[in-house]
């Protein structure tokens, strides 16, 4: 193949390498993008076949002049525009402001390239960021490289960004220990927000923007979430006191100051090495109480606010005395004792669409064959089926 992703010690490097031959004389090249790759092919066999000279690469006729825009020009020029309306901008020009310092505010647009972002995650990865934050910082910047090509600040193709992998370790949840440890630390209104956050559910920067119109007894209103839907989150009345003279009163602090808070009470604890220890935690821990307290997995799935339930059950991770448990029960249905409590679907896991399906058949089955079935649905469950009846179903089956 003449055009192939390039590669630099196994890594892809987002450019193109292009190799052609003709009669034994082989020709080689690279290219920043596959249309640039498709040109240099051409002009490569070209040179081969006797009908081109070797380009020295002069400036090509009608490119456009490089920008004089700089990463600082960007920022100054996205603010207002970009993220405007999302909860998250503020955190997301936080972080731009953060590559801006590990950078240059003074480099150009146009310069930013892999190179550049290879020094940015090295710097982030030194400061001890762990892959799935530096991959938020990623985000970031490529949603602000594709805001300035858009608008013609960078003249030149955007670097094909690469993300890390992120290691799917078990969610770290608070244990009830310390959450109590936590609200003693830490400070008013602090403590609030720890309390709060493990009895909702609510990201951090979906807590810390709420307006008063957004909290009503019984409910908070999400317009903006993460995932671009909105969503309500119900409130006990407990919660509700907490919550309400925050908003109402104008008592809210800001990200940094409740992360600041959040560290001095884990280095308190004893967890500053511990980089799972963080106030998103709280939001891990109401999945797994959840969990562990029955609620159906499609139900905290609305709760949370996720659009598939791969990732509620990525966050509702079970601790190990539940597993514990289940192994017991399932021990003793083995053993021939009682069968554990809600029968094959104690787990309160959703029915799977097959078993209506397979109950209705059952049913018609039932009636074609002068045979009334005995009780409802349960009772099909329960065992309570007449004997000519299941026969048919086993034969039908």
């Amino acid at each position: 193949m003449p055009i192939y992703p390039d590669r630099k010690n196994g890594k892809l490097t987002g450019r193109f390498r292009v190799e052609v031959s003709l009669a034994g004389t082989r020709k080689r090249g690279r290219a920043n993008t596959m249309r640039e790759a498709r040109a240099l092919e051409a002009s490569l066999l070209r040179q081969l076949e006797g009908k081109e000279e070797p380009s020295t690469a002069p400036a090509k006729e009608g490119a456009r002049k490089p920008s004089p825009m700089t990463v600082r020009d960007g920022i100054t020029r996205a603010h207002g525009i970009l993220w405007a309306g999302q909860t998250t901008a503020t955190l997301s020009y936080t972080k731009l402001e953060r590559i801006a310092r590990i950078v240059g505010e003074k480099l150009y647009l146009d310069a930013f390239d892999l190179n550049t972002v290879d020094l940015l995650v090295k710097t982030l990865r030194e400061e001890s960021l762990s892959d799935a934050t530096i991959n938020r910082y990623i985000s970031c910047l490529s949603a602000f490289l594709r805001f300035c090509k858009r608008r013609g600040f960078r003249t030149v193709d955007l670097p094909e960004l690469e993300w890390n992998d992120e290691e799917e370790n078990r969610i770290r949840w608070i244990t009830r220990k310390e959450e109590v440890q936590l609200c003693k630390l830490l400070p008013s209104p602090f403590d609030a927000l720890v309390y709060i956050a493990i009895r909702t559910g609510l990201r951090a920067t979906e807590l810390l923007t709420l307006q008063p119109d957004q909290v009503t007894p019984g409910w908070v209103h999400l317009h903006k979430t993460k995932n671009g839907h909105p969503r309500s989150v119900p409130l006990s009345k407990e919660v509700y006191e907490h919550l309400a003279p925050l908003v109402t009163q104008s008592l809210m602090p800001d990200y940094w100051q409740l992360r600041g808070q959040w560290d001095k009470a884990r280095r308190a604890m004893g967890l500053a090495d511990d980089p799972t220890f963080v106030f998103h935690a709280c939001r891990h821990s109401y999945a797994t109480r959840a969990i562990q307290a029955d609620v159906n997995i499609r139900v905290l799935q609305q709760l949370m606010g996720h659009r598939t339930i791969q990732t509620t059950l990525r966050y509702a991770h079970i601790e190990d005395k539940t597993l514990a448990e289940a192994v017991k029960k399932m021990t003793a249905y083995h053993d021939g004792g009682m069968p554990p409590k809600g029968g094959v679907n104690g787990l309160n896991l959703p029915l799977t669409r097959k078993a209506p399906r397979e109950i209705n058949r059952f049913r018609t089955v039932i009636w074609r064959n002068g045979v009334p079935p005995q009780g409802d649905c349960k009772s099909l469950h329960a065992g309570s089926i007449p004997a000519r009846a299941s026969t048919l179903f086993s034969q039908d089956d």
